[in-house]
């Protein structure tokens, strides 16, 4: 099957991919704004760290908010 794909390629769709790509920079900017209102609201990272473990998370170890 792996050549089968191989010889013959991936098909794709061009308006779908262009799609997601506009659906990604939206989630992207709204991720940014969401990030930077809590970390005006809230600038220590622990805190958000802990939510975030409590809601479903447990192992999460490191949490760093860059934008």
């Amino acid at each position: 099957m792996d050549q089968e794909f191989n010889d013959r390629g991936w098909l794709t769709d061009p308006e779908v991919c262009t799609n997601m790509s506009v659906l990604v920079s939206i989630y992207k900017k709204d991720s940014t704004s969401g990030a930077a209102t809590l970390q005006a609201s809230s600038p220590r990272v622990q805190p958000a760290a802990a939510w975030i473990r409590a809601h479903g998370f447990p192992g999460l170890e490191n949490c760093k908010l860059t934008l």
